[in-house]
């Protein structure tokens, strides 16, 4: 096993690891923007904004919704960021393999890239989520597990 193998190995371990991590976190929004539809006018009564207007039934209802979709939108990641890991493991052993995970590690690294880019302009259009420097450097470390295991993929690539 090349030091190539290795590392697209260790990256893999890691990428599947942070996947089902991911997973779970996915599921718990799911499950918070499905229960919160279920909240009825009473059970908001008591919550207000930053600015202390009340929470109207609707916005709960829009808020439950963003969650759904941000939760599938998750899921769907996570699943490919497992599937990608998974094929890295099997190029990591059999390098004949590593087409798949070379496709795989590409699809990873433009997802990430576009969910990234997509929640820091919409952190800065809406004025949430912390400074921007810690939206870049967020969206920057979630590009990196991405871009190793590419650089890897590339090299095993160039050894077959």
């Amino acid at each position: 096993m090349t030091s190539s193998q290795k590392g697209l190995r260790v990256i893999s371990i890691i990428l599947i690891i942070l996947a089902i991590v991911a997973i779970l976190g996915s599921v718990i929004m799911l499950a918070g923007g499905a229960g919160s539809a279920y909240l009825s006018e009473t059970d908001i009564s008591d919550l207000t904004t930053e600015t202390g207007d009340p929470i109207t039934a609707d916005e709960v209802q829009e808020l439950s919704s963003m969650m759904i979709v941000l939760g599938i939108i998750s899921l769907i990641s996570s699943i490919i960021m497992l599937i990608t890991g998974i094929f890295g493991l099997k190029a990591a052993k059999d390098q004949t393999k590593i087409g798949k995970a070379y496709v795989m590690g590409f699809i990873l690294f433009f997802i990430e890239m576009f969910s990234s880019c997509f929640s820091t302009a919409q952190s800065a259009s809406n004025g949430t989520g912390g400074s921007m420097a810690s939206n870049i450097i967020s969206s920057l470390v979630s590009l990196l597990i991405p871009a190793i295991y590419l650089y890897f993929a590339i090299k095993v690539k160039k050894e077959q």
